[in-house]
């Protein structure tokens, strides 16, 4: 993939550590996670976000692989907040593997929420972000993955609900 953009709403009960959101494959990983702050990694590379986390608020977070311009960025309630730079042209291959609120090892689960993870196959932009971080309970779905075909897989342990309130804090 050249071009792909990852949207959810996340929610941190508890002050943990964590992985949010991941995609791995043999070449790369990209990953969203929660250790003394949000993080973006990209490899072994990890940025933080710039603004501090509230524990118990839903937080609507994006992030942008565009190979062209050869950096990843996280955005978080609509706006940009963090760019990684990395390699020109680098693709996200489709031979990875997504992984949601998990990890290896219970020390590397997220404890908190998730919800309307989303994943689209190019850039969405920043009007489109801000218009789903002003309102969860939109129609927007990936043309990847889409929040509502998580309810149709089989997922051990894991209970998915409708977005009723994310975006009220």
């Amino acid at each position: 993939m050249s071009e792909t953009s990852i949207c959810t709403w996340i929610l941190i009960r508890i002050q943990s550590s964590g992985t949010i959101l991941s995609y791995t494959n043999s070449v790369h990983s990209l990953k969203l996670v929660k250790s003394n702050d949000l993080e973006i990694c990209v490899k072994h590379r990890c940025e933080p976000l710039r603004n501090s986390i509230i524990y118990g608020c839903f937080y609507h977070i994006c992030i942008i692989w565009v190979a062209q311009d050869g950096h990843v960025e996280l955005y978080n309630d609509g706006l940009l907040n963090t760019i990684i730079d990395v390699n020109e042209y680098h693709t996200l291959s489709s031979d990875g593997y997504l992984t949601v609120g998990n990890q290896m090892t219970t020390e590397e689960s997220f404890h908190g929420e998730i919800n309307s993870v989303n994943i689209w196959s190019r850039r969405l932009a920043s009007s489109d972000m801000l218009q789903m971080a002003d309102n969860c309970n939109t129609d927007w779905y990936g043309d990847i993955i889409a929040w509502r075909d998580f309810k149709i897989w089989n997922l051990h342990h894991v209970v998915i609900k409708d977005a009723d309130n994310c975006g009220e804090q």
